[in-house]
């Protein structure tokens, strides 16, 4: 595992208190309050990189959601089945 990214220039930790629920968001709410949030973030990538390796399965991460993210990783699983 790679060692956690600073994460401190993201653009999350800026938003107000109140906004903090678009990124935990309930089945069947929309995740692009968060999500363009975090499109506008400088370490976007880094975020969602660490979210899939560490296997973060909570909030939107890294600009995707937690479903998105859990099918990166299936999808890397199969790929790597496949060439085994």
């Amino acid at each position: 595992m790679t060692a956690v990214p600073d994460l401190s220039a993201g653009t999350c930790r800026q938003v107000p208190l109140r906004l903090l629920p678009d990124f935990f968001p309930d089945r069947g709410q929309s995740a692009e309050p968060a999500k363009r949030v975090c499109h506008r973030c400088p370490v976007e990538a880094a975020c969602l990189a660490w979210a899939i390796e560490r296997k973060i399965d909570d909030g939107v991460m890294g600009g995707l959601s937690k479903d998105e993210r859990r099918e990166i990783r299936r999808d890397a699983r199969a790929k790597a089945a496949q060439g085994a």
